[in-house]
């Protein structure tokens, strides 16, 4: 599948309002460097490793933007393998950058620490997490809209909002990880089709697969909203 440039004006236009996939990256990188120094903040603090796994998370939801951006990179006339290539690892991982969200389950009262400083921490590793997946996204479905028209490249952000939902639930309830498919593909797949044919019958499947699918969808749109909004003149 090949991704051509803008064949016609209107696709042009709709491309030159989209910022540029990279003019996210230092927002990424600001919000990450003020978690992983919260971190080490608490981790002096309570002399534990409590929330060191917060920096792996992290990590994890860098790699679909580090994708998106390779793809951004390589442009619309890169080799269709290489960039089904990316496009395929993109999807497998953008589950970890809203994943972050969920780790407020670990959030309780804990001695020699206030409450009020995991309650930071969490907040500020999720909403860095949540921004790389918006951006991933953002590069991906620019890049749709300019082959497919925004229609069709709206409905692909829906789905992978609600893909996305699912893989939040395979990742927190059922503890699988983005690489098992390619480790365990087999156990994966089967444990997918069971879930397609009887969604109902698996507890949290359907409510966490919604709140998170349709929680992406609409930060989605807010986000593409905001960053096709011209700058106002100067007086």
């Amino acid at each position: 599948m090949a991704f051509p440039l803008p064949d016609s004006p209107a696709r042009a236009r709709a491309l030159a309002r989209t910022a540029p996939p990279a003019c996210g990256l230092l927002p990424a990188l600001l919000g990450s460097a003020a978690a992983l120094a919260l971190l080490l903040l608490r981790l002096r603090l309570s002399e534990r490793a409590s929330f060191i796994f917060l920096a792996w998370n992290l990590a994890l939801a860098w790699a679909p933007y580090a994708f998106a951006l390779c793809a951004a990179a390589l442009g619309p006339r890169a080799p269709a393998p290489l960039q089904g290539a990316l496009l395929v690892l993109w999807a497998l991982f953008l589950p970890n950058a809203p994943y972050l969200l969920t780790d407020f389950v670990h959030l309780r009262v804990r001695p020699g620490v206030p409450v009020w400083l995991d309650i930071g921490l969490l907040a500020l590793f999720a909403a860095t997490g949540w921004l790389l997946g918006l951006l991933s996204l953002e590069v991906w479905r620019a890049r749709w809209e300019a082959r497919w028209g925004a229609a069709a490249a709206w409905a692909l952000a829906a789905l992978t909002c609600v893909a996305c939902g699912y893989g939040i639930w395979l990742g927190r309830v059922l503890r699988w990880n983005s690489w098992d498919l390619l480790g365990a593909p087999g156990a994966l797949c089967l444990q997918v089709l069971a879930h397609l044919r009887a969604p109902s019958a698996h507890p949290g499947l359907l409510s966490v697969t919604g709140v998170f699918g349709a929680l992406m969808l609409l930060s989605s749109v807010a986000f593409a909203l905001l960053r096709r909004t011209p700058a106002p003149p100067r007086a």
